[in-house]
């Protein structure tokens, strides 16, 4: 057993989540097949999380102790165990597609809000038009019909979405996201418009698009904020370490990939279509990476950099720290080819920013210390680069006193031909 999906994934469980789980073993509900079976090895499961080392948990010893009079123990302990990971199934897609954000703060409850509006909707849409319901109460004559208009079930459907559109809206700020918080967020922005336009589609029979190009239009931006991230992505692994081989099948659909996506992005720009500032930071980046003239490569990289910095909210902290890290790798090796001081400007920049966000508890990486360091002196920068020496030395991640004091004769060596 102990190497079981069931086990593996019942060590996965936080202990809130165990403890959750024992209710739904407990419930008819969820636990309908041999049900005594099943909550008894639930119980003994959970006198040995979460380390789940016991011998008792070896499969001969629990498959007697379960099924003593089986006449295939093991048989009968893998299906009772078949029965337990149905449920844990059912409860992990339960809590952490549905309950999991309730329970947090800001951006993942606000789209747990927004998932069970999304729910509502479609019930009524569906119950209403779709898989239509017959009514159960009493019928309103018109007079009563006009006098409790607000209470029209078609109603809810509209309160709601105006809700979730509004509540979408207003939400600028992505940087506190995380990536999967991000994409749901885009996802359900499209799922608003595609469920108003089944909800107009089926309720009625007027002339009109019934919300398919605000529906379109969405999914397009799900879309080439998936897309143009990915490429650009593979774009630079591709540069930095070749992931397909020129030959390879592969490398033919990345380069397929690669054609398909700067031609979105000419005819976006041509047509002046989608340029909300998340999607024309992708644009600009994805010309910049694949723009051949050097010159023209640095106009973007420096556009580029100034529309992220201006627009820096708009994307999750991982995606804006990944571009900047993409972009990044570009100055040294512009810097090496034309020995232009401009890059190393832009390099030291950098450094000083990030040296900016270390906290004084932090350790600083012995590689970004030395490349700081040289920054620093091939830009003259000599009684910066002493401070920076004094106050971060001593706080090196990785090294012992000998290793510190051998990497101090080497900056020393390098201040004094430097200066």
């Amino acid at each position: 057993m102990f190497q079981s999906p069931l086990v593996r994934t019942l060590q996965l469980l936080n202990r809130e989540e165990f403890e959750a789980l024992h209710f739904f073993v407990a419930s008819p509900i969820f636990n309908d097949v041999r049900p005594d079976e099943t909550f008894q090895l639930f119980e003994y499961l959970r006198r040995h999380y979460p380390d789940f080392e016991s011998e008792a948990l070896n499969r001969e010893l629990a498959a007697r102790h379960f099924f003593p009079n089986s006449t295939n123990q093991i048989g009968a302990l893998q299906r009772t165990m078949a029965q337990l990971m149905g449920i844990v199934k059912k409860f992990i897609t339960f809590r952490y597609a549905v309950v999991r954000d309730a329970y947090e703060k800001g951006e993942a409850a606000s789209l747990y809000e927004i998932q069970q509006k999304l729910s509502l909707m479609r019930f009524y849409s569906e119950r209403l038009y779709q898989k239509p319901v017959a009514a159960k109460s009493k019928v309103l004559h018109d007079k009563e019909i006009k006098n409790r208009k607000g209470r029209k079930a078609e109603n809810f459907f509209q309160n709601l979405n105006n809700q979730v559109r509004d509540e979408l809206n207003t939400q600028k700020q992505f940087r506190d996201f995380d990536e999967y918080e991000f994409i749901d967020f885009q996802y359900f922005k499209f799922l608003v418009e595609q469920e108003k336009y089944l909800f107009e589609g089926t309720s009625s029979l007027r002339e009109g698009d019934k919300n398919l190009l605000a529906a379109t239009e969405q999914l397009d931006t799900f879309y080439l904020l998936l897309k143009l991230d990915h490429i650009c992505q593979l774009l630079h692994y591709q540069r930095m370490s070749p992931l397909f081989e020129p030959d390879s099948a592969e490398h033919a659909r990345f380069t397929a990939n690669v054609y398909h996506s700067t031609q979105i992005v000419r005819l976006l720009r041509e047509y002046g279509f989608l340029q909300q500032p998340e999607i024309a930071i992708y644009c600009i980046f994805l010309e910049f990476l694949t723009q051949d003239d050097p010159s023209e490569a640095d106009r973007l990289s420096d556009e580029f950099e100034q529309l992220l910095e201006k627009n820096i909210q708009v994307l999750p902290k991982a995606r804006v720290d990944s571009l900047q890290v993409i972009l990044r790798s570009y100055w040294p090796a512009r810097y090496r080819e034309t020995k232009d001081k401009r890059y190393l400007e832009k390099i030291h920049d950098r450094q000083i920013r990030q040296i900016a966000q270390i906290q004084p508890e932090d350790l600083v990486p012995t590689m970004f210390f030395q490349n700081t360091l040289f920054s620093a002196f091939k830009l003259g920068k000599l009684e910066w680069a002493n401070d920076f020496i004094t106050q971060y030395s001593g706080r090196l991640k990785g090294l012992d006193e000998e290793q510190t004091s051998l990497l101090m004769e080497i900056v020393s060596a390098a201040a004094a031909f430097y200066q």
